[in-house]
């Protein structure tokens, strides 16, 4: 019987896989030499099915309505921007059955922020993308940068920056209500605040009959990081009851004014696992809801670093080399971390590998400089190179290793000149793509450092 962590990444694994669907025609857009320039007009003349490819730049449109199932298609979330310049953004009508965003931008919209989804019925997926900058005007409804009621898949987003001005009953980021499951994998969502109305969830789920999963995400430096509402019971007949379930697994809910808000109703199970909830200025707000172990919670400081680009798609809390997360969770767990990294590894040296708590799993220095050794050794390069970096890298793997003296200051001056070595060959002797890679690799263990 597979350990229910795993199960609960193969599930979302076959989820994202279940609903891609089969495009049709190809719609281009950019400046120049595309089919239109602009995304509405692609849009319009889109049919169900159709894919619509964006250039690597920024489009300006204050409003995009999408009437079809399409999938948009950016050139990366660095590269292609889509700034509704204080317009109403994205809105998906009711009977779009699958929507798809990926590796794009979504930044500027206000009142109904980024995406708004209309009807419980179909799918909307973000893979990749970034949605930061939204704001929501002076209004009392329910405004959100990402608002939706059905199946939602977030997949190794980031979510940022996002402000509600003076509100009512509003929420910067996510709602997920009605029967439809909401899945948020690999993600990071920081910095979400409100201006006047205390608010500004990274993940504000209510209960009407909703299902939220949080897994290997990192939550942080918002206003409240999850809040759970659940809708109780009438109290008259039939008594009819609403249900909200929900889990966060493998993830880190950090310096958050509020870490969890959890407002339980009859029908309500929400479950933590593997998780760091600390750190944050009031770590629950209310109760904890179902604790299924290996949690690390407040006032255990998780000795976290920054939020930082440490290697994957999304930003993420590394552990500090002697953080109490370091193989806390046992040898059953997700199979990767937020990054991507494979769990379990042996972080605390101990001979054995066992998974640590939250959404990043820490790997020891000298671990990484082993890992760039097979990296380089991997590479077809002329063997005086090969072996000219391979003797500066076992060189610092020596002195990380060495127990009693170990020193961090000498391997960062052994992997400075491995750096410098690399970059004299880069383009050249070494193909400037295995360059960069070896290049960055040195420089995330440097980092650590």
């Amino acid at each position: 019987m597979k350990p229910l962590r795993q199960i609960t990444t193969v599930a979302i694994v076959l989820v994202f896989a279940a609903i891609i669907p089969t495009y049709a025609a190809t719609l281009t857009v950019c400046s120049s030499s595309c089919d239109f320039t602009s995304i509405q007009a692609a849009v319009d003349a889109a049919s169900d099915g159709d894919t619509i490819e964006l250039g690597a730049e920024a489009f300006f449109e204050g409003q995009i309505d999408i009437e079809n199932s399409l999938n948009i298609q950016g050139a990366g979330a660095d590269k292609t921007i889509i700034d509704f310049g204080g317009g109403d953004g994205l809105r998906v009508v009711n009977g779009v059955e699958t929507f798809t965003l990926s590796d794009l931008t979504l930044q500027n919209a206000s009142w109904d922020g980024a995406v708004y989804v209309q009807g419980s019925v179909g799918t909307t997926s973000l893979n990749h993308c970034i949605v930061r900058g939204n704001i929501v005007g002076m209004t009392s409804g329910q405004m959100m940068p990402l608002v939706t009621s059905r199946t939602t898949l977030l997949n190794h987003c980031t979510v940022s920056g996002n402000i509600v001005g003076i509100a009512s009953q509003m929420f910067p980021y996510f709602s997920g209500a009605a029967a439809a499951p909401v899945i948020i994998n690999g993600t990071t969502i920081s910095d979400n605040t409100v201006g006047v109305q205390a608010g500004g969830q990274g993940i504000h789920w209510i209960g009407y009959n909703g299902n939220v999963h949080v897994v290997n995400s990192t939550i942080t430096h918002n206003q409240v990081g999850v809040s759970v509402v659940a809708g109780g019971c009438s109290p008259d007949p039939p008594w009819e009851c609403t249900y909200v379930s929900g889990s966060v697994t493998s993830s880190t809910i950090a310096y958050n004014d509020c870490g969890t808000s959890y407002g339980a109703g009859p029908r309500t199970s929400f479950r933590l696992q593997d998780t760091i909830v600390a750190s944050n200025t009031t770590d629950v707000c209310g109760d904890f809801g179902m604790l299924l172990g290996n949690n690390l919670l407040g006032p255990t400081d998780p000795l976290l670093l920054p939020l930082a680009d440490n290697g994957g798609p999304t930003p993420t809390h590394a552990l500090h080399p002697d953080s109490p997360a370091i193989d806390m969770a046992g040898d059953e767990c997700e199979p990767t971390d937020q990054r991507g990294m494979e769990r379990p590894v042996d972080g605390d040296g101990d001979g054995i590998a066992k998974c640590d708590v939250g959404a990043f799993e820490y790997v020891p220095p000298a671990s990484l400089v082993n890992q760039l050794i097979e990296h380089v050794e991997s590479l077809d390069l002329h063997h005086g190179i090969e072996n000219n970096l391979l003797a500066k890298l076992n060189a610092a793997w020596l002195v990380l290793t060495d127990v009693p003296t170990g020193n961090d200051h000498a391997a960062v001056n052994i992997l400075g000149a491995f750096i410098n070595a690399v970059e004299a060959r880069h383009g050249k002797k070494i193909a400037a793509a295995d360059a960069d890679a070896l290049i960055d690799a040195a420089e995330e263990i440097i980092g650590f450092l």
